[in-house]
Parts: structure tokens; C-alpha cells; sequence
């Protein structure tokens, strides 16, 4: 699967129209020029089903998305076929008191330590979420094993509002933590939902900046 054509797609999908302009112009105000980017071959496009469009028979769940585990009662995520940014589907993730939900991609992307990774999601609703990665390092056999959670403290953003708004990060993929030497070879983009929150999400595209 050509997980760069999706990107491609699904965001200028996003982004269409007059009122897609304006999302470009506001964007790029903020120093998030994802669509120039990809356009001018500035970054590697990374993810896939970013507006959840490709649905899993067996349970109604997106297609390239799971739950972190670890989290087992925290919240309930639910596919939405109304009031979409774009296309058909949305996801809507709602969360109780003290409980917390991550949503992440399903496989490792490549990465280096050192990459840029560029995480942009659009929103609505109420309650509080943060854009991050899961981390995971090189094995002795050479494939991938879970390392941990992004070690940087990343900005955690407030959501009031029933408009689809654009919520951005850019994240460095770090090396070895206190000196360890860990080499990270691969990263899940992931959607960590607070306390008390009921949001819906569209179009969460991802890239690789060198």
C-alpha cells in the first residue's frame, strides 16, 4: 500500500475548497506547511487511513489504529458516519474521571534519532488531548521492541468548540534515555485523550521532516 499517495489524498481531501484555503493560509501562519511539503518532496509522508475511512468488519474499528492495552478501562472510542472534516467517517473518543485513552498507529514507522516527526489532527468538542509517539528500539535479532513513551513533555491541548479546528506538533525522535544508547528505529503516532473529554477526530496526518 502506497501509504504516501493516501497521505497525499486524505489531506488535500482535508483541505479542499474556499474554506480549505483558508485552513492552508492559517496553517502556514503557524509554520505548518504539510501540504507545500509534500508537494515539494520536503518530507516523508507516513501514515495511513488518517481519516479513517477503512473500516475492520470484524469489529467497526479503523483499519491501521489500536488501543493501547495498558489502558483497559479507560474510555470508549466509536466511529462516527456524520459530521466528518472529511469524506464519510470520523472517530469519537470519550473519556470518564481519572481515566486516560491512547489511540495509536498500528504499525512502527522508520525513523532515526534525530528526525523530526510532524503530527497534525483536526478536532472538535470538549475535554483536553495530546499528539505524541510511542518509541521502539532496534533488537539483537534486528527487528523492533517496544522501548516507551516519548520522552519529551509535549503540549497538551484544550478543545471547546463544535467547529473542526487544526491542533500541531513537531516531535524530535530521541536517542538513549540517561544515557543508555538506545537506537530508535521506529515510532506509532498516537492520540492520548484526557479525563472527562468527549472529542471527535479527522484527518490525522503524519511526516517525516529531514
Amino acid at each position: 500500500m502506497n501509504t504516501a499517495h493516501i497521505f497525499k489524498t486524505d489531506l488535500s481531501k482535508c483541505l479542499k475548497g474556499k474554506r480549505g484555503m483558508k485552513m492552508c493560509l492559517g496553517l502556514a501562519a503557524l509554520g505548518v506547511s504539510m501540504v507545500v511539503m509534500a508537494q515539494a518532496g520536503e518530507g516523508l509522508e507516513v501514515m495511513s487511513n488518517n481519516s479513517f475511512e477503512e473500516i475492520q468488519i470484524e469489529n467497526g474499528s479503523p483499519s491501521g489504529w489500536i488501543r493501547n492495552p495498558a489502558y483497559k478501562q479507560a474510555g470508549a472510542m466509536s466511529v462516527i458516519t456524520e459530521g466528518a472534516k472529511d469524506g464519510k467517517n470520523c472517530i469519537e473518543i470519550t473519556t470518564g474521571p481519572e481515566l486516560l485513552y491512547a489511540l495509536c498507529h498500528k504499525e512502527p514507522i522508520s525513523v532515526l534519532p534525530g528526525d523530526k516527526i510532524r503530527l497534525n489532527v483536526f478536532v472538535k468538542g470538549v475535554g483536553r488531548f495530546r499528539l505524541d509517539l510511542y518509541l521502539f528500539c532496534k533488537s539483537s535479532s534486528g527487528g523492533s521492541n517496544w522501548w516507551g513513551r516519548n520522552i519529551q513533555d509535549q503540549q497538551v491541548f484544550d478543545v471547546d468548540s463544535g467547529e473542526w479546528t487544526c491542533r500541531s506538533v513537531e516531535i524530535e525522535v530521541p536517542g538513549g534515555e540517561n544515557g543508555e544508547g538506545v537506537t530508535i528505529n521506529g515510532v506509532k503516532p498516537a492520540l492520548f485523550v484526557f479525563s472527562n473529554s468527549t472529542l471527535q477526530f479527522d484527518c490525522f496526518t503524519g511526516s517525516i521532516c529531514k
